[in-house]
């Protein structure tokens, strides 16, 4: 890619207008001209090179050079920036690169020794003052003053009209005053021959190194080196200064910002790559080079990708496209080096594309997904299409879901070796708190293989001293890549509000693995409290455990010898559906299951008798293939009533809880995190806890 640069060049006779969007330069004369690598020149160069292409006379006239900046924090207010060394040339062109401004700059040549309004007015807006601030004394004198030679020059000449001698006479008068002490070599030259080849000798009289020409040579060498000094940026390492900025003496800087040598390495822009950008690493350099091929609707492929080089180029042959970038042997930092442009189109609007993959979305959408776990690849399809009007498969996007999660918080391979530290720093820092592993060893060797995981935060078990003696116990699943069940114990406060006691991560629900829950839940949860009641769903594999727990197994003595249990109204009556098949009889059983009077309770009870008689009846006559139903009140007997009825509640350990309704909501809560890495669960249970205490409390 070239590293010419155009620029707007307006001059000639005009003024400087202000608009609503800052100065405009209409009224000026407009070429355009490219400068070769402007940021390595210095502003000494840049001027001698516009004083012969205007060909200006440095004698009599002052070239001033100001470019078009912006300020502005929000939207655009274009200014004029008067240009004054190499400093501020260099930091006019790195941040015009770096912002997108169009390069634009204002020359004007200004007759020097004007000081009347009258005269600034004739040269628009630019100051003579700041103008003879520069002070160039070099450059090729023309025979006429200054030259047109088609490219006019903003001023009216060295000389004034024939009609004002006074006015001249004050100008010349200036002139002599400024310029004194600062003769050509060809005049001191000629002061030399005039005294016919002798050096005048210093007298110690007053002001006679106004007069002498080799003190005057000599204090003009000085001047030069340290005008040249200043100009290139040398000077002592023991006398280093550091020059206020020449942007801060600006008007309308709104943006003031100190440079120094913490300054990061990086720069670039949003969603495109030029040629210099830098990028503090790969990674950045690849996902900005792929959203710049996006919002160009291009593809390109990687031609070679190293530790140090990153080249790729075009997909469509015969397109010289290409991007490289590399990184320096004692660079911290990848830089872009060539860029060539695309010459290939479009036949049609493309619908897909290869560079748009799911690491890319997985960036892309990072913050919404972890907002958002339950976020559906469905929805992911959509952003994308929304944002870069492209679309992706349901399984790239279900890769970039996972994706998400994985760069959150590991894979979810990982998440089995990081759970027990994880729960180990818990309860290090939140006293009470108490977690079990259980492992079994590899049968192909190796590290042992995570099977259970129990975990109990000591907030919610100080809390639970305070709450209903009752725990709901249910299990939900995981959805994430490996399967497993998600045991809970909730309790239930004096308002009726929800509390997460205990969480156990098992392989599924058994026997086995509920008594290996609720044997932690009595040792480090209940502990010496009696009289618990557990209200569940009647899985088999927890009635089972409950019954080991309170009769013992076989040589070993009860561990939990008062533990009352209790039914789930909902899931019993669901059990009656299935059952029965009528939607009606069902609410019926529900309202036999919470009626608190005896009268009431048996009269419901032979209504049932009666209603599920017909209906039977009604049913095997329909459809001979039909399964016979029992009668009520034979399906009912085999199931104690102090497990699902109110009345039948001995001595209201259940305290007028009928379901398992605060367990399932606590399932439906985590419902969104269920498909994260076991990290992930536990930290969604941790802060989604200390979140609650805080609104609660």
């Amino acid at each position: 890619m070239s590293t010419k640069l155009q620029f707007e060049i307006y001059y000639g006779k005009g003024s400087v207008v202000e608009g609503p969007y800052g100065v405009q330069l209409n009224g000026f004369s407009r070429t355009r001209k490219g400068i070769d690598k402007p940021w390595d020149k210095s502003f000494g160069s840049v001027h001698k090179w516009l004083e012969r292409g205007f060909q200006i006379d440095t004698e009599t006239h002052v070239l001033t050079v100001q470019t078009l900046v912006t300020w502005a924090n929000e939207g655009v207010f274009w200014e004029l920036m008067l240009i004054r060394n190499t400093s501020d040339w260099k930091m006019y062109i790195s941040t015009a690169v770096q912002r997108g401004w169009p390069l634009g700059m204002l020359v004007q040549s200004i007759p020097r020794g004007i000081v009347s309004s009258e005269g600034v007015e004739n040269y628009g807006n630019t100051s003579v003052a700041m103008a003879e601030d520069i002070g160039f004394e070099h450059g090729q004198q023309n025979e006429d003053g200054h030259t047109d030679l088609g490219v006019a020059v903003v001023g009216h000449g060295a000389s004034g009209t024939a009609d004002d001698e006074e006015g001249n006479g004050r100008q010349h008068e200036v002139e002599e005053q400024a310029y004194e002490g600062r003769g050509s070599q060809a005049e001191l030259q000629g002061h030399e021959e005039e005294g016919h080849g002798s050096q005048a000798e210093p007298q110690g009289l007053a002001d006679e190194g106004e007069r002498i020409p080799s003190i005057v040579q000599q204090m003009q060498n000085e001047d030069d080196e340290f005008a040249q000094a200043q100009e290139i940026g040398e000077g002592s390492d023991e006398d280093e200064d550091y020059p206020i900025p020449g942007e801060w003496r600006e008007y309308g800087f709104g943006n003031p910002v100190v440079h120094d040598a913490k300054q990061q390495e990086w720069e670039y822009r949003e969603n495109e790559v030029v040629q210099g950008a830098k990028y503090a690493s790969s990674a950045l350099l690849k996902e900005a080079v792929k959203l710049w091929s996006l919002s160009l609707k291009k593809e390109f492929k990687v031609v070679k990708s190293t530790q140090s080089v990153y080249d790729v180029c075009c997909v469509n042959e015969g397109c010289p496209w290409r991007l490289h970038a590399y990184k320096g042997i004692m660079k911290t930092h990848w830089k872009v080096s060539i860029i060539t442009e695309h010459t290939c189109y479009n036949r049609e609007v493309p619908k897909y594309n290869r560079n748009l993959t799911a690491a890319l979305v997985a960036n892309e959408m990072y913050g919404r997904i972890l907002d958002a776990p339950h976020f559906e690849p469905k929805q992911i399809i959509r952003e994308m299409e929304l944002q870069h009007q492209y679309t992706i498969s349901y399984a790239k996007a279900y890769r970039a879901k996972q994706k998400v999660f994985e760069m959150r918080f590991g894979t979810y391979e990982d998440s089995y070796d990081n759970l027990p530290r994880m729960l180990a720093i818990i309860a290090q820092r939140n006293p009470g708190t108490y977690y079990d592993v259980m492992h079994f060893p590899n049968p192909e060797g190796g590290p042992s293989i995570l099977q259970r995981v129990f975990f109990c935060l000591g907030p919610c078990v100080r809390a639970f001293q305070y709450c209903l003696p009752l725990l709901c116990i249910d299990g939900t699943f995981l959805t994430g890549k490996y399967k497993g069940t998600i045991l809970t114990a909730i309790g239930v406060d004096g308002n009726n509000q929800v509390l997460p006691v205990a969480f156990a991560f098992v392989e599924n629900e058994n026997v086995d693995s509920w008594y290996w829950f609720l044997e932690r839940v009595k040792t480090n949860v209940v502990s010496s409290r009696s009289n618990v009641c557990l209200i569940s769903d009647r899985h088999s594999g927890i009635l089972d455990a409950i019954e080991k727990l309170k009769h013992g197994n076989g040589a070993s003595p009860p561990l939990w010898p008062d533990v009352h249990s209790r039914w789930c109204m909902r899931h019993l009556a669901a059990n009656f559906y299935d059952h029965f098949k009528n939607k009606d009889l069902q609410d019926l059983f529900k309202s036999l299951c919470s009626q608190n009077q005896q009268r009431k309770f048996n009269a419901i009870w032979k209504l049932l008798d009666e209603l599920t008689a017909k209906h039977q009846t009604a049913t095997s006559s329909a459809s001979s293939s039909a399964r016979t139903a029992k009668p009520f009140s034979q399906w009912i007997q085999d199931k104690p009533k102090e497990k699902w009825a109110l009345l039948y509640d001995t001595n209201g350990r259940r305290y007028g809880i009928m379901t398992t309704n605060h367990a399932e909501c606590y399932n439906m809560v985590m419902r969104s995190s269920r498909g994260l890495p076991l990290v992930g669960v536990v930290e969604f249970i941790l802060y989604g806890c200390a979140k609650y205490f805080g609104n609660v409390t």
